[in-house]
């Protein structure tokens, strides 16, 4: 899915995701979907557009916010680690080096593409039955 728009409101934060056709019958109004990790009731479903409604504690406590993100977190984008080293407001910037650029698709990535969003595991988290022994250092 692709965030199409985001509204503010005193209350909550209404975000309406664009998604191809063929997913769409897949996701009902008041249904649950999970984007992030977080389990979301699907508010209104149009066309290939559907919305979910983010309370402040679940933009708090979840990944759904930029809230929680600070000065040196490790945030994977597209399978990259990534360390972030400024936020501002929903914006995140991270230094890319150009071994990086070259070796991954982030030097392709241009305003407005979709990209997998990861945070970095807490301890306590659980993986998922996927051995995770660190970061490659080289191949």
């Amino acid at each position: 899915a692709v965030i199409s728009a985001v509204e503010q409101s005193e209350n909550n934060r209404k975000v309406t995701m664009k998604v191809p056709m063929q997913y769409m019958k897949y996701i009902l109004p008041k249904g649950f979907i999970a984007i992030d990790g977080c389990s979301l009731t699907v508010g209104e479903v149009e066309g290939d557009t559907f919305n979910v409604y983010l309370i402040p504690e679940t933009l708090r406590v979840t990944v759904m916010g930029t809230k929680g993100v600070k000065m040196g977190a490790s945030i994977a984008i597209n399978g990259t680690c990534l360390t972030v080293t400024r936020q501002e407001g929903n914006a995140i910037d991270f230094d890319v080096i150009m071994e990086t650029l070259r070796v991954t698709n982030i030097g392709e990535l241009q305003s407005g593409d979709s990209v997998n969003y990861e945070r970095s595991a807490r301890m306590g988290d659980e993986i998922g039955g996927h051995n995770v022994s660190g970061h490659i250092q080289t191949t």
